[in-house]
């Protein structure tokens, strides 16, 4: 895994999925990825094959879903709240009216995902997110930090045992 300060070493990233109501760890998702995008797909099937159903809503940390994961879950009936990557402040007009005219063409989960981060209720929704970061906090006060196991089968085990109540 490649590290924020430029070098490379043994490191893994876990994904916890929590019912935001119980705070309960659901689903535990580990790689050598440092970046997480595009695993969302892969989260929810977890749960699908575990519990027999999908989420019919998921809160999404900034770009853990990519454009084809909310293309697939829009598909499947999920509705995703993941706030969209924001405008640069250097973009020019014309980056920007370029942008509105992808965006007018794009498939129509993508527009629907935008409408709804876009309004109110969808923001009132996003903001039950914080309540999945205290449980990642509740998890490293148990101990979960720098692990002492080598490979992903280790590192799924480590995360099991910290995702028991």
């Amino acid at each position: 895994m490649r590290f924020a300060d430029g070098g490379v070493g043994a490191g893994f990233n876990l994904q916890f999925a929590v019912s935001t109501a119980s705070h309960v760890i659901v689903g535990v998702r580990e790689t050598d990825r440092r970046n997480d995008a595009g695993f969302v797909g892969s989260m929810v099937e977890q749960l699908e094959g575990r519990y027999g159903t999908r989420p019919a809503r998921l809160l999404a940390d900034t770009r853990y879903a990519t454009r084809q994961d909310l293309l697939a879950l829009g598909g499947k009936g999920v509705e995703v709240y993941m706030p969209p990557p924001s405008v640069r402040r250097t973009a020019t007009a014309a980056s920007v009216r370029s942008r509105e005219r992808r965006r007018a063409s794009e498939p129509a989960a993508l527009q629907d995902w935008r409408a709804r981060m876009a309004s109110e209720a969808g923001q009132a929704v996003y903001r039950r997110r914080p309540s999945v970061e205290a449980v990642n906090g509740m998890v490293k006060q148990r101990g979960l930090g720098r692990l002492s196991v080598r490979g992903l089968v280790k590192v799924r085990a480590v995360a099991l045992l910290h995702a028991q109540p």
